[in-house]
Order: structure tokens, then C-alpha cells, then sequence
């Protein structure tokens, strides 16, 4: 009787560490599934990641049980996103945020290569973190179909009335706070419908599509509608030709770079008079001429690229032109063509910009966050810059877009460049709109332009060393506002004139400038010219280029 006894209890523990194994599992599971939003809880201060995190995604769990009945059926659903899990874990942890459409547009564009670097050392434990997922996964699911767990009572159809009572009402409430923004956007552009190409960033549906796992269906629907959309544009400008050859050969290699700045101010920059050290290092670089009265069209980065990139009319709404860019231009001449970026590759900003990125031979979007976190810093975008040049090619034609100046202005550039103080780097909360931060702001922004210099100087540096037929145009997409004298507005998209005034800039080799003596704006040594500035009594401007300023050399 001992022996039957002691047997019985060492079956009823193996039974009971069964169960505890099992129950762990499923919870592990569950809780694995809903990290991500957890994760946000911790890295974002305030009510979003609550509302638009974790209670969606533990209403989605639960109504996902009231519908399949049985805990075996919900695991098999939930099992798939809870591998996934660990990488969207490290997203959100790494940037502060969800992923989002822009991060399945850099997965899809993302080479092997690439890849490698950008996972350099989190691969392997994210890897095994999923493997371990799996392993979890299949014990909760064995056990509880052991168990044979379902939801029979009555309360199960309560929870799927209200589930779908409450989807239909949530479904109506997108509708209506989209149309709302909508609306909003359509006082402020003037056509919202040729403008839009996504939902707004402030709207409930954006915000509900960044909880985790529900908020993954409308990522990849949308980034889906954005690609379809990029691709539509494509085709129809796929005959188009401008006819483009070069009118004599050069001897030797010719590379030329385009780089497109992003909230660029150039009363900011010592080289057009600023008081502060902002541009040393192209203060001291020759073959440079800054242009003082350059000016933009648009306060926006979809609408103003485009029309740095095309002959796209300065006043035409129009998100995609029917024509191709520049880049099709030097492709159409014989020329290799590049595209480097650190911004964003999928949007509401994005996509008119990507449609011309994809003109190029060579594609490289560098940067898996977006213009809201921190993510790769613009000195990210040298060592593949580099690596074009070392490339086999006789011709060359090089964009490299850039984050600038953009808002946060802290994000981008590293501790090393804040150098002016007070900074937003000293507060808790940078926030764009607040007067009271208007000293940190500029410090912030002055930084920003000190990184830019160095930045321009050192793409400079790694061109002028090839010793080719070279030259590099920098121009910035739109200005900025920073509460600028008596006035109450920062940011930009305000029309006034601190968001269309612009810096710019062109550096030629010597190569070029031995090859085209009869260009004056290579040869001039002269001090600044009378300026006339251009009258800002409308939002939309044509480029005028009233002036140019040439920097008096020794």
C-alpha cells in the first residue's frame, strides 16, 4: 500500500507540473503576443500607448476567443504574431514606436547585405527568441487542447455582440475623425484630395495601427495601397524619355552629387553671415559658392522635393508629375545612378519622393526609424556614399537625401555636436509649439546646422579625393520657423517667409573648374552683391534666385 500510494502522488505531481507548465505556456504566450504594446507603455510617457496599445490588443484577444470558442483555436492565431513578437520588441524598445509602414517598405527594399547591418549583433538573440516562441507556443497549444478549454456560457455571445457592435461604431468613429483631419488639411492646402496620401498622422485610425497585433493588418494594407500607388505613378511615366546626351566626352571619371536638405534656415549658416560658428568647416573648404537668396516653393517635403527633382511646375498640386526626374536625365546619359536615404521609404511625406528614388540604378534606404524618433543620423549615409565611389564606374550621378534639421532637432546629431546650450537635449519633453522652450529650440536648431556643416564637408572630402569632373549641389526642401522675433509660430507649414527661404550651396572640383573657365560663378572672388529679396505676398513661390552671395576669398 505505501508503494501504491507514493506512486499515486508522484503521478498526481508529474499531473500537476503539467498543468503549471501548461498554464505558463499559454500565459507566456499571451503575454508574448502582447509585449510590444507593453514596451510602448514603458518607452512613451502618457495615455497613447494605453488607449492605442494595450486595451485594443487585449479586446482583440478576448473577442478572438468569444468568436473561435476554443483556447487551442486562439493559440494557433496568436502563435505566428508572438514569434514575430521579439523583433517588433526590439523596434519599439530601439526607437520609442511601432513600427509602421516605413519599416515593412525597408524590409521589402533591404538587400542582404544591408540587412546584416542593420541586425549586427541582435539577430541571433532575436532569433532564439522566436525559436523559443515556437517551442512555447506548441506546449500551450497541446495542453490546452488536452484540456479541451472552451468558452460555452452564455456570456461568450454578450462579448461578441459587443465586440462587433463596438468594431462597427470604432469603424464609424475612423470615418468621421478622418474626415475631420481631412477636412483640417483641405483649409490648409487648398486641395486635400491631390495632396493626401494616407491617413494623418494625428487621426484614430494612425493611432489604432500602431497597437500590437491588430494594428499589423492596417500597416501592411497601407503600406500594400502606398506601393500600388508608387507603382501606378511609375507606369505612367515608364515611356516617357527626355532625350537626354552629353554634348562632348569627358576624359577621365565625372561624378556628380545632388543633396537634398530637410528644414533648412540659411540666416542660420556662418557662411551667409550668421554670428555663431555654425558652418566652419565650409568656411574653409575652396571651390564653394553659397547661394543667400535661394527660395522654395512648398513648406512641405512631398510637395517641394519633387519639384527639386522635376520640371514639375512650382504652383501644380498634383502629388506625382507626369514626368520623370532628373535622375532618369543622367540615366538617360550614360550615367550610373544612385539614390542614398535616410529618411523615410513609405508615408503620408514619403511616397512622391520615392517614386523619383526609384528611378535610380541603386536604391538605399538607411534608416528603420522615421523623422518622429531618433533613428540613423545623416553620417550614417558616408560610409555608403563612400562605397559608390569606390564603385567600378566611370559616370556617376549620386542623390543622398538627408534628415537635416528636422524636428526633434536633438535627434539629429550626436552629443558631440551640442554645442550650444541650453539644448532640448536638457529637457525631459521637447515640444515644438512651446514658447517657454524657444532658447532650447534654437540652441538645438544651430546644433543641427554645425552637424549639417559637417556633413556637407565631409561627402565634399570623400568626392574631391577621387580627383574626378565633380561637383555637389546641396539645397534644402523648405525652411523653418523658430519663433522667430515677435512671432508666434514654429515648425513649418505656417506660409510665412522663414518657410520658404532656403540654403543652398554648390562645390566644384578643380577638374570642373579648369574645364569651365567661361563660368563666372566658378571663377568670382568678389564680396556680396546688393541683394534684392523676393516679396513673400503669396504661399507658393517660384525659385527665384535674386542673388548670389560669394564668399570673399583670400
Amino acid at each position: 500500500m505505501p508503494v501504491i500510494s507514493t506512486m499515486a502522488g508522484t503521478v498526481a505531481d508529474v499531473m500537476l507540473l503539467k498543468k503549471f507548465l501548461g498554464c505558463t505556456a499559454i500565459a507566456a504566450l499571451v503575454l508574448m503576443a502582447l509585449s510590444p504594446n507593453l514596451a510602448w507603455v514603458w518607452r512613451e510617457a502618457g495615455p497613447q500607448p494605453w488607449l492605442f496599445g494595450v486595451i485594443p490588443a487585449i479586446g482583440v484577444v478576448v473577442l478572438l476567443f468569444a468568436l473561435l470558442a476554443r483556447l487551442d483555436y486562439v493559440l494557433v492565431v496568436l502563435i505566428p504574431f508572438a514569434v514575430v513578437a521579439p523583433w517588433e520588441l526590439f523596434y519599439v524598445l530601439t526607437y520609442a514606436q511601432p513600427s509602421s509602414e516605413h519599416v515593412i517598405g525597408i524590409i521589402a527594399d533591404t538587400d542582404t547585405r544591408e540587412a546584416q547591418a542593420f541586425l549586427a549583433g541582435v539577430a541571433v538573440p532575436l532569433g532564439l527568441a522566436s525559436a523559443a516562441t515556437v517551442l512555447i507556443g506548441v506546449y500551450g497549444y497541446l495542453a490546452a487542447r488536452r484540456w479541451k478549454i472552451r468558452w460555452r456560457d452564455r456570456t461568450r455571445h454578450w462579448v461578441i455582440a459587443a465586440g462587433l457592435l463596438g468594431l462597427g461604431s470604432l469603424a464609424g468613429f475612423y470615418a468621421w475623425t478622418d474626415e475631420v483631419f481631412s477636412e483640417s488639411a483641405r483649409t490648409l492646402d487648398g486641395d486635400v484630395g491631390r495632396l493626401t496620401l494616407g491617413d494623418d498622422d494625428s487621426s484614430l485610425s494612425h493611432q489604432l495601427k500602431r497597437s500590437y497585433p491588430a494594428g499589423l493588418y492596417w500597416r501592411f494594407s497601407g503600406y500594400v495601397q502606398q506601393r500600388v500607388r508608387v507603382a501606378e505613378a511609375l507606369d505612367k511615366k515608364q515611356a516617357f524619355r527626355f532625350g537626354a546626351r552629353k554634348r562632348f566626352a569627358q576624359p577621365g571619371r565625372e561624378i556628380y552629387v545632388l543633396v537634398i536638405g530637410e528644414t533648412g534656415r540659411p540666416d542660420r549658416w556662418q557662411l551667409n553671415g550668421y554670428p555663431r560658428a555654425t558652418t566652419p568647416r565650409l568656411m574653409a573648404r575652396e571651390g564653394l559658392v553659397s547661394f543667400s537668396d535661394f527660395v522654395s516653393p512648398w513648406s512641405w517635403t512631398r510637395m517641394s522635393v519633387p519639384i527639386i527633382l522635376t520640371r514639375k511646375p512650382p504652383l501644380e498640386r498634383d502629388d506625382f508629375f507626369s514626368e520623370r526626374s532628373v535622375v532618369s536625365a543622367f540615366s538617360e546619359a550614360g550615367f550610373r545612378t544612385s539614390w542614398l536615404s535616410v529618411q523615410g521609404v513609405a508615408g503620408l511625406h514619403e511616397n512622391p519622393v520615392l517614386v523619383y528614388a526609384k528611378e535610380a540604378d541603386d536604391v538605399r534606404f538607411i534608416n528603420l526609424s522615421d523623422y518622429k524618433q531618433r533613428g540613423a543620423l545623416d553620417g550614417d549615409l558616408l560610409e555608403p556614399f563612400a562605397s559608390l565611389l569606390r564603385g567600378p564606374y566611370g559616370k556617376q550621378f549620386i542623390v543622398v537625401h538627408t534628415m537635416g534639421s528636422h524636428f526633434n532637432y536633438a535627434h539629429r546629431y550626436p552629443d558631440d555636436y551640442d554645442v550650444f546650450q541650453p539644448s532640448l537635449t536638457s529637457l525631459k519633453v521637447a515640444n515644438l509649439h512651446d514658447r517657454a522652450q524657444k532658447e532650447h529650440l534654437n540652441n538645438s536648431y544651430d546644433n543641427s546646422v554645425v552637424y549639417t556643416d559637417w556633413i556637407i564637408d565631409s561627402l565634399i572630402a570623400l568626392l574631391d579625393a577621387e580627383g574626378a569632373m565633380s561637383y555637389l549641389f546641396y539645397v534644402a526642401d523648405h525652411g523653418e520657423n523658430l519663433f522667430d522675433g515677435d512671432c508666434n509660430k514654429s515648425g513649418h507649414g505656417h506660409n510665412t517667409e522663414r518657410d520658404f527661404r532656403v540654403p543652398a550651396l554648390l562645390w566644384t572640383s578643380e577638374r570642373f573648374r579648369q574645364a569651365n573657365p567661361q563660368r563666372p560663378i566658378l571663377r568670382s572672388r568678389d564680396g556680396m552683391r546688393p541683394c534684392t529679396r523676393p516679396r513673400f505676398s503669396t504661399p507658393c513661390l517660384i525659385w527665384p534666385i535674386s542673388t548670389i552671395r560669394r564668399r570673399p576669398r583670400g
